[in-house]
């Protein structure tokens, strides 16, 4: 089963025989490898901080509840820190508890998680990807997905990725990522209702099928990519470009 571990710390600083407030890291959670029992994170239990690849492996669901905050270290040197999806991933905020997956440097949501107040930030690329592997469901509603898009073990990079199962992302807001915000090679993805925005590719569609509704791009170098060969295919409607 996936690796889970807790702590608390507390860090301090000293400017010559000064000593500044500490900074207070609230209790994470520590996650890597796979999951193989159906499995519940809360936003009492966050933040979770993905150490390692991370797999929902066949037949079995994470459930992440509303509020809940997963921040994922930094990805690089060989290391794909990413969320593969082979079972189910249900991923449900709400309008004012949304679930953020993260940086584990952004402290606008969760806190200074790594204690350092300041003194790092996110950026795109910073971890790898939520990927939905063949006949995976992910369903994520009031999510938001940033800073991912560090280059994946087969040289894609993106925050969103199907690879032949079924993709939902409603009401959700998709942001600074590197390169795609969705990268889509088979399955159904839809996307509605939400925020997709600074990317260079909004969303890539390689192979059939992927709906868009309702939805807002901004900030992106170009919105709907569409791959060679006439058999990708995007439905859209009732978006807007700004």
């Amino acid at each position: 089963s996936a690796f889970v571990s807790r702590a608390v710390f507390v860090v301090t600083f000293s400017l010559f025989t000064f000593f500044a407030a500490p900074f207070l890291v609230s209790a994470a959670t520590e996650v890597s490898g796979p999951i193989n029992t159906n499995t519940t994170w809360t936003k009492a239990n966050g933040p979770y901080v993905v150490t390692g690849p991370v797999t929902v492996e066949k037949g079995v669901t994470l459930t992440i509840k509303p509020g809940a905050v997963v921040k994922v270290q930094q990805a690089g040197g060989g290391f794909y820190n990413s969320l593969t999806v082979k079972g189910k991933l249900n991923a449900t905020g709400t309008a004012t508890a949304r679930i953020s997956f993260t940086a584990y440097t952004d402290d606008s949501v969760g806190g200074d998680t790594n204690g350092d107040g300041s003194g790092t930030s996110p950026a795109p690329g910073y971890w790898t990807e939520i990927r939905v592997a063949s006949k995976g469901i992910a369903n994520l509603r009031y999510a938001n997905v940033r800073y991912a898009g560090s280059t994946s073990e087969d040289g894609k990079s993106n925050g969103l990725r199907n690879d032949g199962g079924t993709l939902l992302f409603e009401n959700g807001t998709l942001e600074y990522n590197e390169n795609y915000g969705l990268y889509h090679s088979g399955g159904t993805s839809t996307v509605a209702s939400s925020k997709v925005r600074n990317h260079n590719i909004a969303i890539s569609v390689q192979n059939p099928f992927v709906s868009v509704t309702g939805s807002e791009f901004s900030g992106n170098q170009q919105v709907f990519d569409i791959g060679p060969g006439g058999n990708a295919w995007i439905s859209e409607s009732g978006n807007t470009i700004v």
